[in-house]
C-alpha cells in the first residue's frame, strides 16, 4: 500500500498539493525592517530599558522645577536654560551610550548574536532596527523632558503665555543632534556582536 500511496503525488509534491519546502500561509522566509524593529520593541519591553526612558526625563524635570521654586526664579527662560541645556549636554549623550551599551548587553547575555546570525537577516536590518528603537527612545525621552519643564513652569506661575514654538524646537533640535551619536555609540557597543 505504500507504494501506492507514494505514486498518488507527483515528485516533489506534498500531501497538500503544494511543492515541498513552501512556507506555511501568512510564514515569511523574509525579515522586513518592520518585524525587525517590532520585535526590538517587544525585547525592550521586558527590560528596564523603559524606567530609564520615562523616569529620568521626569525626575529631571522635577528636580528643576524643585530647584527653580527655591531660588524663586520663576520664568520659562530660566526653566528652559535649565532643563534643556543639561539634557542636552549631560543627560542625552550618557543616555545614549547607557542604551546603546545595554541593547549590546541584552543581546550578548540572552546569547542571540549567533541565533540572529543564523537566519537568513542582514546585518544591517538588525542594526537599524537597534538604531531605530534607540532613536525612538530618545525621542520619547526628550519629549517627556519638554513635558516635565512645561509643568515646572506652570508650577512656578511663570508670567507670560507657554512659549510653544520654543518648547517644540527644544524637543527636536536636541534630538536630531543626538542621531549621530546614537548611531556611533551603537556601532560601537554591537561591533563584537553584529
Amino acid at each position: 500500500m505504500r507504494g501506492a500511496d507514494a505514486t498518488a503525488y507527483p515528485e516533489g509534491m506534498s500531501r497538500k498539493g503544494t511543492p515541498k519546502g513552501t512556507p506555511r500561509k501568512g510564514a515569511s522566509r523574509t525579515c522586513t525592517l518592520w518585524n525587525a524593529w517590532s520585535s526590538e520593541w517587544i525585547k525592550y519591553w521586558r527590560t528596564y530599558t523603559w524606567f530609564l526612558v520615562l523616569l529620568v526625563p521626569v525626575v529631571w524635570g522635577t528636580l528643576v522645577g524643585w530647584y527653580l521654586a527655591v531660588r524663586h526664579t520663576p520664568g520659562w527662560s530660566a526653566v528652559f536654560t535649565w532643563v534643556f541645556e543639561a539634557w542636552s549636554e549631560l543627560f542625552l549623550p550618557m543616555g545614549a551610550a547607557l542604551l546603546a551599551g545595554l541593547a549590546a548587553s541584552y543581546e550578548a547575555q540572552a546569547g542571540n548574536w549567533s541565533v540572529l546570525r543564523a537566519r537568513p537577516v542582514a546585518p544591517g536590518l538588525l542594526y537599524t532596527s537597534k538604531l531605530l528603537t534607540l532613536q525612538a527612545h530618545a525621542l520619547i525621552s526628550t519629549a517627556l523632558a519638554a513635558a516635565a519643564a512645561a509643568v515646572a513652569g506652570f508650577a512656578l506661575r511663570s508670567p507670560g503665555p507657554v512659549p510653544w514654538q520654543p518648547l517644540a524646537l527644544a524637543v527636536l533640535l536636541p534630538w536630531v543632534a543626538a542621531l549621530p551619536i546614537l548611531a556611533l555609540q551603537l556601532w560601537v557597543a554591537t561591533a563584537k556582536g553584529l
